[in-house]
């Protein structure tokens, strides 16, 4: 509101350490990423170890919530979720303090992870990339929590359809462009855009 005013209020919120992570705020509670203070032998990177809520003032609200290499955030309907490495985490606040819950990938999945999640607007699940090339609709409230699709070559980006909450947009290696229906976890529609990358 202060923003497009003109009249932003801006307050710093430090973390632990200067990390690849993320903060968010999420009614009255600031989610932020936590990361190690030590680098492992041999490695240049802090590992991410998982988000935490804090009030306003930077006082720790909850535990750790664990999420080894926690990467990409977005919001949709209640919750807030983001990727890890074992999995997505979901955090959802209704008027209280977060709650947290890891969504384990099944053991029907092919090896991978998500990384990259966009939160749908007009229906609560988020669109995450899953491997090199797949897709992964997550429905953080009810089981099962993943349906996963397999793109016809590797993925190099991918949007959510701005009109339509069950369309998405992916643009893959072979040069084509894909309608993806996320009700159906399939493509509906493919276009041959550009040469192959």
């Amino acid at each position: 509101k202060g923003l497009l005013a003109g009249d932003p209020v801006l307050k710093d919120f430090p973390q632990s350490v200067p990390h690849h992570g993320f903060v968010a705020v999420m009614g009255d509670y600031v989610l932020s990423t936590v990361s190690a203070t030590e680098k492992p032998a041999g490695s240049e990177n802090l590992p991410r170890l998982g988000l935490q809520a804090f009030d306003p003032a930077g006082k720790p609200v909850s535990e750790l919530a664990s999420c080894p290499g926690i990467h990409g955030e977005a919001f949709s309907g209640a919750y807030l979720a983001a990727g890890c490495g074992d999995g997505v985490l979901a955090v959802k606040a209704d008027g209280a303090k977060p709650e947290f819950k890891l969504l384990a990938y099944g053991s029907d999945l092919p090896q991978g992870k998500t990384g990259t999640l966009l939160g749908v607007k007009g229906m609560q699940a988020f669109l995450g990339n899953y491997g090199a090339d797949g897709l992964v609709v997550v429905d953080p409230a009810d089981a099962p929590h993943f349906t996963y699709a397999k793109l016809p070559a590797r993925r190099v980006d991918f949007i959510l359809d701005p009109a339509h909450a069950q369309h998405a947009f992916v643009l893959t290696e072979d040069g084509s462009l894909h309608r993806f229906n996320m009700l159906e976890a399939k493509i509906e529609a493919s276009a041959a855009v550009t040469e192959a990358y």
